[in-house]
């Protein structure tokens, strides 16, 4: 990383979940704008997450690295008010981006003639304390309504975690490219 290649060629740089705060003031020193990315909140991973001793509460210095260059950045991008009012303590200049819909994404223009309710789950085997939040709900929509299709997206461990579902009630989709979320 070179002043000279910088200038050339970049004017802003986004750092999803940053965690190298000398890169970050580098890019600054070269006149770049940059863009702290956030889409997790770190300070708040459970301690059966794979990560929490990596980046999470069990890895005091990581997070400290994190806060830091989040203080650093020009702007800070989340994908909720609640991460927003969270990180302003390091941040004020932050702007909500949810995740999900957009119009150049053919794919969630379309629809599906179906008489079911579906209601579904994504998310990577890093999320399985995540879904323990929401599986008793997922599993009394079911009881209660003969019409709910649950759909789990991703991580088949969890798909096979719901037993007292009946295989036709449920729906497992693999991991797909972001792309194809809304598909």
């Amino acid at each position: 990383l070179n002043q000279e290649n910088i200038n050339n060629y970049h004017d802003i740089v986004i750092y999803s979940r940053p965690h190298n705060l000398d890169y970050i003031r580098r890019v600054k020193r070269c006149g770049c704008i940059v863009i702290a990315d956030m889409d997790d909140l770190f300070h708040c991973i459970g301690k059966k997450h794979p990560a929490y001793n990596h980046i999470g509460p069990g890895n005091k210095a990581a997070l400290s690295i994190l806060e830091q260059c989040i203080t650093e950045a020009n702007l800070v991008t989340v994908t909720s008010p609640y991460l927003a009012n969270f990180l302003s303590v390091f941040n004020k200049n932050i702007y909500i981006i949810p995740n999900g819909w957009s119009e150049r994404n053919a794919y969630w223009k379309l629809s599906q003639n179906r008489n079911t309710v579906n209601i579904g789950w994504l998310g990577t085997s890093t999320h399985k304390e995540d879904f323990g939040l929401v599986r008793a709900s997922l599993v009394n929509a079911k009881k209660l309504y003969d019409n709910v299709k649950i759909v789990i997206g991703g991580d088949f461990g969890i798909y096979q975690s719901l037993k007292e579902i009946p295989e036709h009630k449920k729906l497992f989709l693999p991991a797909v490219p972001y792309s194809l979320y809304p598909f």
